[in-house]
C-alpha cells in the first residue's frame, strides 16, 4: 500500500467524484463576449433603440431632403451611431456562439469565420461614412443640372444605412426561443413593420412630389407637392397647377 500510495498518489483523490461536468460551460476567455451575458442583453437593448433612431430619421432626410448641419447636436448624435455600429462590427469577431449541436464556440477563427460567413457584408456596407461625402460636395455649385442630379443620387446613397435593420432580424432570433418574450416580440415586430412601411411611403411620395424632369419634348414634369399650391415661392400671383408659369 504504501508503494501503491507513493507512485500512484493519494488513492481518495483518484476516484473521487466531482459535480463538474465536462459538458458545463467554462469561463469564457478575456475579450470574448458571452451572448447569454447581461451586457449582451443591454447592447441589445441599446442597438434596438437606435435602430428605431435610424429607421425615422434615414428615409425622412432622404425624402424631405433635410441635410445636417456640420458641428450641430444631430451631428454629432449621428457620429456616436456610425461610431457604435462600427463597434459592434468589431465585438461580433469576439462573440461565441452555439453550434447546430447546441455547444458554445469560443475559439477565435471559429467565431471570426462564423461572422465572416453570415452579417459580415451587411454590416460593412451598413457602416460605410458615406454620409460625410457630402459635407465636401458642393450644394449651391454653378447650376450644372448634372451636378445637381449627382448631390441627389448621392443623398440616395445614404439609404445603405437602412441596411442596419438587419440587425433586428437578428436579435429577435436570439431572443424568440424565449416563452415569456415571444408573443411581445411578435406583437412588437408586427406593428414596426406596419409603421415603418407607412413611413418609408410617406417619404418617397414626397421626394417624388418634389423632383421635376425635364421630359424628351423639353418640356418640365412638375412635381405633385408643387401642383398642389405648395410652391417655393410665398408671393407667387399665379396658381401652382397653372404650368404656363
Amino acid at each position: 500500500l504504501v508503494d501503491m500510495r507513493r507512485q500512484w498518489g493519494n488513492l481518495h483523490e483518484m476516484y473521487e467524484t466531482h459535480v463538474e461536468s465536462m459538458y458545463e460551460l467554462q469561463p469564457l476567455p478575456k475579450w470574448v463576449r458571452d451572448p447569454d451575458s447581461s451586457f449582451s442583453a443591454a447592447w441589445d437593448l441599446t442597438s434596438v433603440a437606435l435602430l428605431l433612431y435610424v429607421a425615422i430619421t434615414v428615409p425622412l432626410r432622404a425624402g424631405f431632403e433635410i441635410d445636417v448641419e456640420l458641428w450641430t447636436f444631430a451631428f454629432f448624435f449621428d457620429a456616436f451611431v456610425d461610431i457604435y455600429f462600427i463597434v459592434d462590427l468589431i465585438i461580433n469577431f469576439r462573440t461565441a456562439f452555439y453550434d447546430k449541436d447546441g455547444m458554445r464556440e469560443e475559439r477565435p477563427w471559429r467565431m471570426a469565420s462564423h461572422y465572416l460567413r453570415g452579417w459580415f457584408t451587411i454590416d460593412l456596407v451598413s457602416c460605410l461614412p458615406l454620409g460625410y461625402i457630402g459635407y465636401f460636395m458642393d450644394d449651391e455649385g454653378d447650376g450644372d443640372s448634372s451636378n445637381f442630379r449627382a448631390i441627389k443620387a448621392f443623398r440616395l446613397i445614404r439609404l445603405s444605412k437602412m441596411l442596419r435593420l438587419a440587425r433586428i432580424k437578428r436579435i429577435l432570433t436570439k431572443y424568440g426561443n424565449n416563452v415569456n418574450l415571444q408573443s411581445y416580440i411578435n406583437i412588437g415586430f408586427t406593428m414596426f413593420i406596419i409603421i415603418f412601411l407607412a413611413h418609408m411611403l410617406a417619404c418617397f411620395y414626397y421626394m417624388i412630389g418634389t423632383s421635376d424632369e425635364t421630359l424628351i419634348t423639353g418640356e418640365v414634369a412638375i412635381g405633385w407637392v408643387k401642383q398642389q399650391d405648395w410652391c417655393l415661392q410665398a408671393d407667387a400671383q399665379t396658381p401652382c397647377n397653372d404650368t404656363s408659369a
